[in-house]
């Protein structure tokens, strides 16, 4: 049976780079993790890529030892990013995409899921995410499937734009909690906001605040009475003291 030493010895023979000790996890005796370091090439692409990491497991398990890897982006260290690639690797039948939010207490998880998620792959995403996250000196407070959630979406960005514009990413997501929505992750809405800029439907401003563009308020539309979004608008640009 090989021992850590000895998987550490094929990883780095095999041309991967380790960012860390090959450990085991309490409560998972069957597997090694290896801290893997991974870069970017002029074109965007992971190297080592998730294929060829993918044939490096399969050979070891043919040897009969189990490798579950945690990707770390050493020349661009993001948290985020790296537990993004960290998941897709491990996960590329469930997970489409991933987000991160950090507080005083820890680390939330939002999971975009591809399909429905048992609960044992979620046990399985928690673990892999703990493992990342406790590497960073961080703890991991849980996971949340974002179709669980309440989270906006980009109508409902649209309209809090009409509103409250121009503000930036951190005000209107403070104003979308307050409507009753899921506190989002501040990537998810930057994305939503990238593809709503993409669509011609706002603008960002050289200050970093958004805008709805006359498309967008065609699409939306107008109502005539007394709560329709042009009324409120007004109230509460008064109530800021802008008007």
């Amino acid at each position: 049976m090989l021992n850590s030493s000895d998987v550490a010895e094929i990883l780095t023979s095999s041309g991967l780079v380790l960012s860390g000790p090959v450990v085991r996890q309490d409560g998972d005796r069957l597997a090694f993790y290896a801290f893997i370091e991974v870069s970017k090439d002029s074109n965007g692409h992971q190297k080592p890529s998730n294929i060829y990491l993918g044939k490096i497991s399969e050979e070891l398990v043919r040897s009969g030892v189990l490798v579950k890897f945690i990707l770390n982006d050493t020349a661009n260290f993001d948290l985020e990013a790296g537990l993004r690639a960290t998941l897709l690797h491990a996960f590329p039948e469930w997970v489409r995409n991933s987000f991160l939010t950090i507080d005083s207490q820890g680390c939330t998880v939002w999971i975009v899921p591809k399909g429905g998620v048992t609960r044992s792959y979620l046990e399985e995403i928690k673990n892999r995410a703990a493992i990342y996250i406790n590497n960073a000196s961080l703890s991991l407070l849980e996971v949340k499937l974002t179709v669980n959630e309440n989270l906006p979406s980009r109508t409902a960005i649209l309209m809090e734009l009409r509103i409250a514009a121009p503000i930036n990413v951190e005000v209107l997501i403070s104003r979308l909690e307050s409507k009753g929505f899921s506190s989002p992750p501040i990537d998810y809405v930057n994305r939503h906001l990238d593809a709503l800029r993409r669509a011609g439907q706002i603008i960002r401003r050289k200050d970093g605040l958004y805008c709805l563009t006359a498309g967008a308020l065609k699409v939306l539309g107008t109502v005539k009475r007394r709560n329709s979004p042009d009324v409120v608008r007004f109230l509460d640009l008064a109530r800021r003291n802008e008007l």
